[in-house]
């Protein structure tokens, strides 16, 4: 039976933010936030390559499901922008997701 080694990648828009994950079988998956690089009111991890975002928040998952959910649970962007005012940016606060 041959191993499907395809990464999923899915991205929403919610307001000004984004929400992306990248996952794959057999080695969990990631969630980040990004956020216009022009207005971002919050520590930046990384920029886009096209410098038009910067990744303000980054949540690594040992399973796929676990990766899914995280991101299926990002609802709105004053939802993001809460859980960023209660934590700012890797609080232990941040453990909600």
């Amino acid at each position: 039976m041959a191993e499907n080694n395809s990464i999923n990648h899915e991205t929403k828009a919610l307001g000004r933010l984004k929400v992306e994950v990248q996952s794959q079988e057999g080695t969990g998956g990631q969630v980040l936030i990004w956020a216009p690089a022009e207005t971002n009111q919050y520590n930046s991890i990384v920029k886009s390559d096209d410098g038009c975002w910067d990744c303000i928040f980054a949540r690594l998952y040992s399973s796929v499901e676990e990766a899914n959910k995280a991101y299926d649970d990002f609802s709105s962007e004053e939802q993001i922008d809460s859980m960023m005012a209660r934590c700012g940016f890797g609080g232990s606060a941040c453990q909600m997701i």
